[in-house]
Formats: structure tokens, C-alpha cells, sequence
């Protein structure tokens, strides 16, 4: 399998670049591509690239970009709502969401979080190196931490909210049936307090929907959420 790599630089037809720290210590050191070996790049713009390894210099490595493999497609947004929960699974949330191919992730702060920080870049990591090895074209966009009255008031489109109470949710499909959803939402451990509650089902574009009879942790919650979603609209057809 060729390996892939995101990169933030134009791609084309012969184009050369020159690939520098964590890229070039990838390809260099942790899978050692020899020089004249093949590699795909994708820049979430320019489609995805088969290029091959020119000459490495003592912390650099040139590129050659030699043919596209797949044009750049569009997609519908969906943006994942996520209160703040343990960094750990927050990461695997993080994962799971960039390959279920989620467009946004907006990190909330609620009053059950234990945490209310995220180290963006170590997040953005984990979310290209699950776009490289999913081969999805583009990179969901990480947010920085709003409160969830900021998120829910800022979001222009219908909300999806996971309610583990069940106290007045309706049923998932008959839901989206209804309303064109363009987010989801999940709340922390613990679930969201009452305050945030009466807040959420005051709000008109904000329908809850119950997961069955299991409580499910924050994490499981957002990625069965996403991939019910993804069946529902076709993207896995």
C-alpha cells in the first residue's frame, strides 16, 4: 500500500515541494521510503496526488507530484458537538469522527465537565493521521472551546441532540425524517445539568432524540450518533 501524507502546500501536475519536520521524519525515519519511492498527498483543496520521493537532503525531502488519483469532492457538512471529556477520549472521539467523515467538531465547555482545555494541536494530529489512513480527502476542522449557549446560538442550521434522560425525545429516524439536521450533539459524562437541559429543549432547532434503553459513555454516544446519521443520509451506499 502507498503510503499518504496531508500536506498544506499546492498540489499539481509536476509541481515540486519540499517536505519538512514531522512529514520528513514520517517518511525518512518511521516508515523509511527510499529515494524514487511512491507516495499519495492530499491537501483537502487539490484532490489526492501519487508523487515520489526526488532526493533527501540532511532535513528535508523533494517532492514530485506526477499524476492525480482522485479529484477533490464535496460533501454535506456535519458538524459534531462535543462537550469536554477525559483527553484520552477525546482523542478517540476525535479519530473516530474524522473517519465517519464529520466536517466540524466544536469542543463545548458544559457544567459537568471535568476538563475545559484542549491541546488543539494534539488533537489535529490525531484527526490527519486518521484522515491518511481512512484516504478521506479533507481534514475536519477543530474549533476552538465554546459554552454551549454559544455553540447552540451560533449554529445556523437544525441540531441533533442525544438526550441519555429520554424525558421527551423522540425517536432517531422519525427525527431526522423531519428536520435536515446539520448537527449533532453529545454531552459530557454525566450528562448535561438540568439548567443546560430546560436551555436545550427551549430552543427550536434543537430536536432530542433517546439511543434505546443503555446509557452510553460520551465517546460511544457521538461516534453511534455520526455513523446512525451517515446511514440515514446515504453516505455509505
Amino acid at each position: 500500500m502507498i503510503p499518504r501524507v496531508y500536506i498544506t502546500q499546492a498540489l499539481g501536475q509536476d509541481c515540486s515541494l519540499q517536505l519538512e519536520d514531522e512529514q520528513f521524519h514520517y517518511i525518512k525515519n518511521v516508515i523509511r521510503l527510499p529515494s524514487g519511492a511512491p507516495i499519495l498527498l492530499f491537501n483537502g483543496t487539490d484532490g489526492e496526488w501519487q508523487a515520489h520521493i526526488d532526493t533527501y537532503s540532511k532535513k528535508t525531502a523533494s517532492i514530485v507530484c506526477s499524476k492525480m488519483t482522485r479529484a477533490q469532492t464535496s460533501t454535506n457538512p456535519l458538524t459534531l458537538m462535543c462537550s469536554l471529556i477525559k483527553p484520552s477520549r477525546l482523542e478517540i472521539l476525535i479519530e473516530k469522527a474524522t473517519e465517519l467523515g464529520v466536517s466540524h467538531i466544536e469542543p463545548l465547555a458544559s457544567d459537568h465537565c471535568s476538563y475545559r482545555k484542549i491541546n488543539t494541536e494534539r488533537l489535529n494530529s490525531h484527526a490527519i493521521e486518521a484522515a491518511e489512513q481512512s484516504e478521506r480527502l479533507t481534514i475536519p476542522i477543530i474549533h476552538h472551546v465554546q459554552s454551549l449557549r454559544e455553540a447552540i446560538q451560533n449554529h445556523q442550521g437544525e441540531i441533533l441532540w442525544a438526550d441519555e434522560t429520554r424525558d421527551q425525545a423522540g425517536s432517531l429516524f422519525d427525527t431526522l425524517n423531519n428536520h435536515k439536521i446539520t448537527a449533532l450533539l453529545v454531552g459530557p459524562e454525566g450528562g448535561f445539568s438540568q439548567k443546560e437541559k430546560e436551555f436545550l429543549r427551549a430552543q427550536p432547532k434543537v430536536h432530542p432524540i433517546h439511543m434505546g434503553k443503555l446509557i452510553l459513555r460520551a465517546e460511544t454516544a457521538g461516534i453511534a450518533l455520526i455513523s446512525a446519521y451517515q446511514t440515514y443520509s446515504g453516505a455509505w451506499r
